[in-house]
């Protein structure tokens, strides 16, 4: 039996004390952590209930949230229901503008339509009973009473587009005032004589029952200018022939003298018969079927084809001439250009008229008096553009849009018409008189007036160009002024607003003739050659094709030049007809009418011609 194990009571109660101590110390650290425990809960009770006294009072609030959401979302379903109402109202509005907008435009458009068509009319009764010349008459308020058994005056009534308060202008400085003095009528210069070199046709009347030994005191002439009917006769040309010996011994040769030269070869006319021809039709505007009634007057019955190849031809010949013409005037270094219809028959089309509307494009030149015609189908850029392309120089014209390319080409100062805009002013009187009368009056007579001065005084270009400098420049400044203050108190689509607004647009173009002295205020040189053209198109109505119309720009241009440089056409016709054909080219400008001499008819020499 083994002994029992020693036990160490001591150590045990000594390691009792330690765990008991252990235990002590922690019971307290636990019991302390436990206080604080206790604090902490407590703290964290009174949290909680802060926070559940927050959130009560939240929820509190909350409710009254949403019972004010409630109450605002009902408001906002009632405010929801009235904003459809009032858009449904909005749109009904704004349709109902959109068609009054509309109604509004179409009132517009027809009220402007009205408006042009009252100025066409009073334009068109104008141009029927009124003065068709654009000279400026100052107008008054009340007119003058007709007299007794004088023709009433037709009295227009129209509406008023639009007014004009002078007083409310602004203040524009004060220029040069033209007037005219009326003076006292002349007294009659008494009847003038009758041109030199007229033969006389000498009547003596003896008084009857004149008693025997009376005796002669003096004589009582009459003079009285007569005439006779046109003379028609036959010229026969006689040539002698000569049998002469030759240079070869036993042979003979016939000695005769050439024919006088003529433009149509075997022509049984002479050309005194084509120069009239060519002279009645286009410078008296005589048709060909008219001629021929004033030949059969004569017992002459000559055919219409016949007549109208003699005056086709004529063109033909001095074609080469109206070349050199025109390669003078293009050179010249000023050209004025305007342009009128010119009806041909064309054969070519298919349907419809068998006409065609072409044009006659005119170039002028002021200072060298020279004009010139060139026939074209259209009136387009294409259609000048073997006269412009490649000019230089200064270029008139209107404002037409064919003309503007050209106009900024390098080397051409392009200037416009001051007449196209005072015409716009002109036509707008019957719409807008205030204003018209006032431009009219204080602007364009007076820069017309300085023009007329200028051709009274026969002033130099030199001394024109210094007195537009210091007249016309200052009127030109306030027209500008004027033109820009009145400009939006005008209603668009008016005359006078077109008026206006056309001449704002081309202002430094209508205002660069004052740059030189040699330069026209305005195009009406070449509307004034035009006004052949368009008597001729009145009488015979167009031309027999496309090649008949560049016939008659041939003969309106140099007949033209003749009236220009102060020749008869006739006698300048005559000479160039009996000349061209045996001038040489490089001489053909002598024959021109600006360097035209006329040369006596040489002595024909007679020609060999062998038998």
């Amino acid at each position: 039996m083994k002994a029992a194990p020693h036990i160490d009571y001591k150590a045990l109660y000594e390691q009792a004390l330690k765990d008991i101590s252990a235990r002590d110390t922690m019971i307290t650290l636990l019991q302390k952590n436990i206080t604080e425990s206790i604090k902490q809960q407590q703290r964290l009770g009174q949290v909680l209930r802060q926070q559940n006294d927050l959130i009560h009072e939240k929820d509190q609030h909350i409710a009254v949230q949403n019972t004010l959401v409630a109450l605002q979302q009902k408001t906002i379903s009632g405010q929801d229901q009235k904003i459809a109402q009032q858009l449904k109202v909005i749109n009904d509005q704004n349709t109902l503008i959109n068609s009054q907008q509309q109604q509004l435009g179409e009132n517009s458009s027809k009220l402007s339509s009205l408006v042009m068509i009252k100025h066409e009319l009073k334009t068109l009764k104008k141009m029927i009973f009124g003065r068709r010349s654009e000279k400026f008459y100052a107008s008054t308020d009340k007119p003058e009473p007709a007299k007794v058994g004088q023709q009433l005056i037709l009295d227009i009534e129209f509406d008023t587009v639009a007014t004009c308060s002078i007083t409310d202008a602004k203040l524009i400085p004060a220029h040069i005032r033209h007037t005219k003095k009326v003076t006292d009528k002349m007294p009659h210069p008494g009847r003038h004589d009758f041109p030199a070199g007229l033969r006389e046709e000498i009547i003596t009347i003896d008084a009857p029952d004149k008693p025997q030994g009376a005796r002669l005191l003096r004589v009582e002439e009459q003079k009285q200018l007569a005439c006779t009917q046109l003379e028609f006769f036959i010229k026969v040309i006689r040539r002698l022939v000569y049998m002469a010996e030759a240079e070869e011994p036993g042979t003979f040769k016939q000695l005769i003298a050439p024919l006088p030269p003529h433009p149509i070869a075997k022509c049984k006319a002479d050309i005194s018969v084509l120069v009239t021809l060519v002279i009645d039709k286009y410078l008296y505007h005589l048709p060909t079927y008219r001629q021929q009634q004033r030949f059969k007057q004569y017992a002459i019955d000559l055919k219409y084809n016949t007549l109208s190849n003699w005056l086709n031809r004529i063109p033909d010949v001095l074609e080469p001439l109206y070349e050199v013409l025109l390669r003078e005037l293009i050179i010249s270094g000023y050209l004025m250009m305007d342009e009128t219809t010119y009806r041909v028959l064309d054969n070519e089309k298919q349907k419809g008229k068998k006409s065609h509307i072409g044009y006659l494009w005119g170039c002028a030149n002021p200072i060298q008096g020279i004009v010139a015609f060139n026939y074209q189908r259209g009136r387009s850029k294409k259609d000048v553009d073997h006269i412009l392309s490649g000019y230089k120089g200064y270029l008139q014209t209107d404002a037409y849009a064919a003309y503007t390319k050209y106009g900024r080409q390098q080397g051409v100062v392009h200037l416009l018409c001051m007449s196209h805009a005072r015409r716009y002013f002109v036509e707008a009187r019957a719409s807008d008189l205030k204003r018209s009368n006032y431009v009219l009056e204080h602007f364009f007579a007076p820069l017309y007036a300085i023009e007329e001065e200028c051709r009274q005084s026969l002033l130099s270009f030199d001394e024109i160009g210094e007195k537009r400098k210091r007249e016309s420049i200052s009127i030109l400044d306030n027209l500008y002024d004027w033109l820009q203050l009145e400009l939006p108190k005008t209603i668009p689509n008016t005359p006078i607003y077109k008026a206006i607004a056309y001449t704002l647009r081309q202002f430094n173009e209508l205002r660069r003739y004052t740059s030189d002295g040699m330069l026209q205020i305005d195009n009406n040189y070449m509307e004034r050659q035009i006004r052949t053209v368009a008597v001729g198109r009145r009488n015979y109505l167009f031309a027999g094709s496309h090649r008949g119309g560049q016939r008659a720009a041939i003969i309106y241009s140099l007949l033209g030049t003749c009236k220009l440089q102060g020749i008869d056409p006739s006698a300048w016709l005559d000479d160039v007809l009996r000349r061209i054909t045996i001038e040489p080219k490089e001489n053909l400008a002598a024959l021109l009418p600006q360097f035209w001499k006329p040369m006596a008819p040489k002595i024909a020499v007679a020609a060999p011609m062998t038998g």
